[in-house]
């Protein structure tokens, strides 16, 4: 029995001999010869050694199996390469069988193992018989690194020795290099790749008197050749036939097959000299290219007729279109000759066209010369889109008549004034239309006394507002949907009670205001196609929408109830040593669908409310002559995402404390001092640096605990 060293042993040749085997056949090359130089070898035929021993003999060999799978393993056993491999060898790492002075000298065996590009797995030999008194020297060779005259390299060899015996030569026995390059092997250098030199250098050793060589060394030596980059000159022209298109092709000088050759466009440039519309002459024609930089030219002339008048009407000023009464439209155009200016007017024909509610009117104008020519031009006038709207107002009803409806020429348009101004009469509700046929809808909807937003859009004539309730419009949205929003921006602006004409809003911003109780009294509505200028303002203000964001309502010692105050104002007392008992805060309705405002209270003898107040609660005690010491504010909803909630309190003994924001803490605790007033301030969310009320505040600290 074997020691477990030697089944270790054994292991490990029978994984390593089970790895190889993974990669397929170890193919011998069968036709490998060697270089000149004895640096290469070249094959092309292949045989598994191994497989070729045992076909026929096993199962999976025969050469007559019918299956596929063993079929291919017999027949892979000799392989063919597609072209011949040529392999680099190193001349020291060689195999040598025999000595120098044997009967038929040392042999020299040449091997290479490896793979080639495709993954077949090889290993390449081949022999060099010796003669007997033949060494096989190797040397130290030095090569200069310039040529010489004769455009060679200079060689000189030291350090020979026989590889095989140990002999060596003396100095006098050694011959000069004989140096050549091997065209074979070089590769000349092209504008875009490196190239090659090969160069071998030969070295015959002689016997002691001369008589004959016992020996050659060789060498090879590889020189990089820079590539030579592209060397471009003149181009070569190429014209059209009629002179008025011609190309550029550049070719580089470096390049011996020619195939970098650039062509380029040329821009071509017409000067007529002495021919007019109706005189002959000659035209050159001017060609010019930007190539590598440089600008490079060409020209040609050739005599030409009269060049012909070339009509054409201008887009910007040709045309002329006058409104017509019975047609809508009629036009003329102006045909002006490019070369020599001369101008001729003519009536165009005008057909109309209308889709989705938009009027075009397409012109189309001939112009024949005397030579009979004919020269054409169309253009086309599209005309705006009206928006048709009208109101009910306080004490008159609506603006038309219930009979006249559909006829919407009685209806107000494109911005022209509904309702009414100095007369102080309330909207009450309104009706919006875009005219029949047009691919969409014109949408809307008001804010209403004591209701609020409508939940649900009207549409194309419908009422939104009340009829018979007496409810004011406080402030309106509209926008367009379909085709139309596509093509169109709506725009309208409003007059509110004691603000007078606020800016435009468009396509469903608010327009009007909140937290005033302000009547709507007129409105103008526009539609402007996309990417043109919004109409003027009719007022002072910017501002579409004034609106309240925040107000709040305090009960206070000896005063009772106050009335609301709003965005910054102060609620409460100061200097009179009143307490706070409770409060109220609200938003404006216009906001009440986005989110809400809520607040707790921390109440003499009572502490911290339990449960947050929400829009309009009260939040503290009445009738029970408790203080309020302290409080909490914060925002909830898609509000909360737009502003910020900041306020602050004037406290008994303190005075105005710093500013609080989003639910944190205002006031005291421990000290039983009581709350004289209060400040709220909406903010938009984000903003550095905020402007709040005065005054200062007599402490950095909002809360101050004891």
């Amino acid at each position: 029995m074997g020691t477990e060293d030697d089944y270790a042993e054994r292991l490990a040749k029978y994984n390593a001999a089970a790895e190889d085997a993974k990669e397929g056949h170890a193919y011998t090359a069968t036709d490998a010869t060697l270089s000149g130089d004895h640096t290469q070898i070249t094959f092309q035929n292949l045989k598994c050694d191994s497989c070729y021993a045992k076909k026929d003999k096993l199962d999976c060999l025969l050469s007559k199996d019918t299956d596929a799978g063993n079929k291919a393993n017999y027949d892979s056993i000799e392989k063919t390469l597609d072209a011949k491999a040529t392999v680099d060898v190193d001349p020291k790492k060689t195999t040598t069988v025999g000595s120098c002075e044997d009967e038929n000298g040392a042999t020299t065996i040449y091997t290479k193992a490896g793979k080639t590009d495709a993954g077949v797995k090889y290993t390449a030999t081949a022999t060099v018989p010796g003669k007997k008194g033949q060494h096989t020297y190797a040397g130290t060779f030095k090569w200069s690194d310039e040529k010489n005259a004769d455009g060679k390299y200079d060689v000189t060899v030291t350090d020979v020795k026989c590889d095989v015996c140990g002999n060596e030569p003396k100095a006098e026995q050694i011959g000069t290099p004989v140096v050549a390059k091997d065209d074979s092997q070089s590769k000349a250098a092209t504008c875009e790749e490196d190239g090659v030199e090969v160069w071998i250098a030969t070295v015959e050793v002689k016997n002691a008197d001369g008589s004959a060589t016992i020996g050659t060394l060789t060498r090879k030596n590889e020189v990089k050749l820079e590539k030579l980059g592209h060397k471009y000159g003149e181009p070569k022209w190429n014209w059209a036939d009629d002179n008025k298109s011609a190309t550029a092709t550049f070719t580089c000088a470096n390049d011996v097959n020619k195939d970098h050759a650039k062509t380029v466009e040329a821009k071509v440039e017409e000067k007529p000299e002495s021919a007019s519309c109706t005189e002959p002459g000659k035209v050159t024609y001017k060609a010019s290219v930007e190539f590598d930089g440089k600008t490079y030219e060409d020209s040609k002339s050739a005599d030409v007729p009269a060049l012909g008048h070339d009509y054409k009407v201008s887009e910007k000023d040709g045309w002329k279109w006058t409104a017509d009464k019975e047609n809508g439209y009629t036009a003329k155009a102006t045909f002006v000759c490019s070369r020599c200016k001369d101008s001729h007017e003519v009536d165009a024909t005008v057909t109309k066209e209308e889709k989705d509610g938009q009027v075009t009117y397409k012109a189309k104008a001939t112009y024949t010369d005397e030579s009979g020519k004919e020269f054409t031009a169309t253009a086309e006038k599209k005309t705006k889109l009206s928006i048709y709207y009208e109101v009910h107002r306080q004490d008159y009803g609506w603006e038309v008549d219930a009979k006249d409806e559909a006829d919407l020429s009685k209806w107000k348009k494109d911005g022209m004034d509904s309702g009414t101004v100095g007369e102080c009469k309330r909207l009450e509700a309104i009706k919006i239309k875009l005219p029949d046929g047009v691919s969409g809808s014109v949408q809307y909807r008001t804010h209403i006394q004591d209701i609020g937003w409508e939940s649900k859009w009207a549409e194309d004539g419908a009422l939104s507002g009340t009829s018979g309730k007496a409810k004011r419009l406080e402030a309106i949205q509209i926008k367009l949907s379909g085709k139309v929003a596509d093509n169109y921006d709506i725009y309208y602006c409003v007059h509110a009670q004691n603000v007078g004409w606020l800016g435009w809003a468009k396509n469903g911003e608010q327009a009007g205001t909140a937290g005033y109780a302000y009547r709507l009294e007129a409105i103008r509505i526009k539609l402007v196609p996309k990417g043109e200028k919004p109409p003027k303002n009719v007022g002072s203000t910017d501002k579409a929408m004034e609106a309240r964001l925040v107000g709040y309502q305090t009960h206070v010692q000896d005063i009772g109830t106050q009335d609301y105050v709003y965005d910054g104002a102060m609620a409460g007392t100061s200097g009179q040593a009143k307490r706070m008992e409770s409060i109220r805060i609200k938003l404006p309705s216009t906001m009440a669908s986005e989110g809400k405002i809520e607040y707790k209270s921390h109440i003499e003898n009572i502490g911290w409310e339990k449960s947050w107040k929400k829009t309009g609660e009260l939040s503290g005690t009445t009738g029970k002559s408790l203080r309020l010491e302290a409080i909490q504010i914060k925002l909830s909803g898609d509000i909360a995402e737009k502003y910020d909630v900041y306020y602050r309190v004037h406290a008994e003994n303190f005075g105005w404390l710093g500013w609080a924001k989003n639910g944190e803490k205002s006031g005291t605790e421990g000290y039983a001092y009581r709350l004289e007033a209060l400040q709220i301030k909406l903010v938009p969310k984000g903003t550095e640096n905020p402007e709040l009320p005065t005054p200062a505040s007599a402490k950095k600290e909002a809360f101050i605990k004891k």
